[in-house]
């Protein structure tokens, strides 16, 4: 067994804070390999809700038990409430497993922290972490909506259809935005490179300071026009 003798850093050390580890697997450029996981996560965990449905017996027994507006609201919070409640408990699960796996130091080095809310990240980054969760929970939220939104247009009910297009969108939407932005000036610029949902899911910590709170209006918004666009088609869909 080798040992060596040269001394370990505070900066490596502090590099290895559980909280520091956790919030770069998902914002960190090339470290943050989470944000490609995370839409990946949201439509296997609950896409697929209206498609079973609608594949089954299941879609006529509840527009039969209930009105054809109660079942669309009903099934449009459920998928939305599930996808959130998932990828929250999943995150939590990880964190746990981070707060195992490395120490909790608490960060106080601004070379490693994020750029976003870096005061409260300092101060609390248990907090921080959980917030930063329960963000990528409406992130599963929106997908779980578009998910039910590309089933209703998917008339060979196939659950690859329903499942790899709105990731493979996400991930060609967001890329695309980041690679053009260089071509525009000001507020668009800004739009395509900050706003767009690939860096609005992890990027935004460490390379834009746009503020935690934002973000969570960001995806809420995001989920209630979702919501709103499948209620309509579903319902139209439906007469």
């Amino acid at each position: 067994w080798y040992r060596s003798d040269i001394p370990v850093s505070g900066n490596f050390k502090e590099l290895q804070s559980s909280y520091i580890v956790f919030i770069k697997l998902f914002g960190d450029g090339i470290y943050g390999i989470m944000v490609f996981i995370v839409p990946l996560v949201s439509v296997l965990f609950s896409g697929d809700s209206l498609l079973i449905d609608m594949k089954t017996s299941l879609y006529a027994y509840s527009v039969n038990r209930m009105s054809k507006r109660k079942y669309i609201l009903y099934k449009g919070i459920a998928t939305a409430f599930c996808g959130f409640a998932g990828m929250a408990a999943g995150g939590m699960l990880c964190f746990v497993i981070a707060l195992i796996q490395f120490p909790a130091i608490m960060p106080s080095n601004p070379e490693f922290a994020p750029v976003v809310n870096t005061q409260f990240f300092f101060s609390h980054p248990a907090v921080y972490t959980i917030c930063y969760i329960l963000i990528l929970g409406l992130v599963a939220a929106f997908l779980s909506i578009v998910c039910n939104i590309v089933t209703i247009f998917n008339k060979k009910k196939l659950l690859l259809v329903t499942v790899a297009v709105p990731y493979l969108l996400f991930l060609m939407y967001g890329i695309l935005s980041i690679y053009v932005s260089g071509n525009f000036d000001g507020v668009l610029n800004q739009i395509l490179l900050r706003w767009n949902p690939l860096s609005m899911t992890g990027e935004f910590l460490y390379f834009f300071p746009i503020t935690l709170w934002k973000a969570a209006v960001y995806w809420s918004v995001l989920t209630v026009v979702g919501f709103f666009v499948y209620y309509v088609m579903l319902r139209r869909k439906s007469k």
